[in-house]
């Protein structure tokens, strides 16, 4: 039962810190229909983005390697470096940073 006490411990952190307030983005001087064309603009260009990098970025840095326990050098994931090539979230990252500069808050939802 020790062994299990961190474990519930992290598991109980996890369930609270899902316990905060939906968060959604508004701009206090647009209607809502050109707020949503602006966010989707937004989106778009993100994912653009994000794909372009990632083609890029797989091809530039090229792949990682990684040493054994036994000496030798072995391929660590050829196809996705951590940080590089993660489009989901290199596109979260640029939407936030386009809204932002549009003018828009992020503001507790209802």
């Amino acid at each position: 039962m020790n062994n299990l006490r961190p474990l519930l411990a992290l598991a109980g952190l996890l369930a609270l810190s899902a316990c905060g307030p939906p968060m959604r983005w508004e701009h206090p001087a647009l209607s809502d229909a050109q707020a949503q064309a602006e966010a989707s603009d937004c989106r778009q260009q993100a994912w653009s983005e994000a794909q372009s990098r990632a083609f890029y970025n797989r091809f530039a840095y090229g792949p990682t390697y990684v040493r054994g326990r036994d000496g030798r050098l072995y391929m660590a994931d050829p196809w996705m470096r951590p940080g590089f090539n993660d489009t989901w979230f290199e596109e979260q990252r640029l939407r936030d940073f386009c809204l932002r500069n549009k003018g828009f808050r992020l503001v507790p939802g209802e």
